[in-house]
């Protein structure tokens, strides 16, 4: 099975901005427009960053949406927040049904619904809210420009990303041990090693690192599966 490369990279369609909180700490929405198919577009990544080899790997082999803060930068050493954790979790489901979709065509039916039982991703709803509609999510509005991505995520994959009061609360941290439990449970990653990943609150860039090493693992274990 090939590898499937998106081309393009977009972000919205809203003009971006940063916002800062009481306590002087940036809050990334990602309601800017970034097109780039190379990591050299991102003008605040460097080589030297933690996260640099994830950026390039989400960027130029499965074009994810990475919420960026403005047309050019992509605030990877802000803390995670909901908000810009909801593009690029659905550009990724996105893209990974892409490849199941690819891999599942040369097949025949019953090896195709065996491909299809095995890898779709899976739901995600820690506190049970059983949401099945995203006008059931009180703080979210269809005017947020995250507001398709929140959308699709509860209506197409039954990923409910809210708290206990099932709000989004997206300016708030995004709990890192969370998202670690969320990366293993919707793509059934048995090798992924949630352990590694111990704070409450991470970077965006660390999230970055999460989910291309949960991608790379995925993507092989649909490659292997197929040959």
């Amino acid at each position: 099975m090939k590898t499937i490369v998106i081309g393009f990279l977009l972000a919205g369609s809203y003009t971006g901005f940063a916002q800062v909180s009481k306590n002087n700490t940036p809050i990334c929405r990602p309601c800017a427009v970034l097109f780039a198919t190379n990591i050299s577009q991102v003008e605040d990544v460097k080589k030297t960053d933690t996260y640099y080899t994830a950026l390039a790997g989400l960027i130029e082999k499965y074009g994810i949406d990475l919420a960026p803060c403005d047309n050019k930068n992509l605030g990877g050493s802000l803390t995670l927040t909901t908000a810009m954790v909801i593009p690029m979790l659905n550009t990724a489901l996105d893209r990974m049904t892409e490849v199941i979709n690819e891999a599942a065509v040369p097949l025949k039916d019953d090896k195709r619904e065996e491909l299809y039982s095995k890898f779709m991703p899976h739901p995600f709803d820690m506190y049970k809210h059983l949401f099945t509609s995203a006008s059931q999510v009180v703080d979210l509005k269809e005017t947020d420009c995250y507001y398709f991505h929140a959308q699709s995520l509860i209506e197409r994959y039954g990923i409910d990303l809210s708290n206990k009061e099932g709000l989004l609360e997206v300016d708030k941290p995004a709990n890192g041990k969370t998202m670690a439990v969320l990366l293993k449970d919707i793509f059934g990653i048995e090798n992924f090693k949630t352990e590694k990943y111990t704070s409450a609150v991470i970077t965006k860039g660390t999230f970055i690192i999460m989910l291309y090493a949960a991608l790379e693992e995925y993507n092989k274990r649909i490659t292997a599966a197929t040959k």
